[in-house]
């Protein structure tokens, strides 16, 4: 609903109560310039949760090597490739790339990587997701 505010009449009004209070019972000459229009702000509506990055990895399988990509995930300092469940990543620190190639692999066999979300520690923490891929010869 649109709201309309006629300061024209405002402005008389407070002229027009100024001018009573003085000892003189002459008025005071009122403007004749058009008052504005003042309109209420239309909202836009604001979505409910932010959007958020894919946390899909893909993994393209090659002779001997597996490539996996993901996309660059909110408050994550880095990532760490863990490969077929292990305990430990395939690397010694976490890294800030968008992607890890994995070479020396056994052609016609499947793996299962899983990237996990580094924070401020370091330490490995949330399961980004996880893609399988098996290598073949060309």
């Amino acid at each position: 609903m649109k709201r309309k505010l006629n300061i024209h009449a405002l402005a008389c009004a407070t002229i027009f109560l100024a001018a009573c209070t003085r000892a003189s019972a002459t008025p005071m000459p009122v403007s004749t310039v058009p008052a504005p229009t003042i309109t209420a702000a239309t909202s836009v509506p604001v979505p409910a949760t932010a959007p958020t990055a894919s946390t899909e990895i893909t993994a393209i399988a090659g002779d001997t090597v597996v490539r996996l990509t993901w996309q660059k995930q909110p408050n994550a300092t880095g990532y760490f490739v863990v490969r077929d469940g292990a305990d430990a990543p395939l690397h010694d620190r976490a890294f800030t790339t968008l992607e890890y190639t994995d070479i020396g692999l056994t052609n016609g066999r499947t793996y299962k990587y899983t990237v996990r979300l580094t924070g401020p520690d370091g330490r490995p923490g949330t399961l980004l997701s996880s893609v399988s891929a098996t290598p073949k010869s060309k």
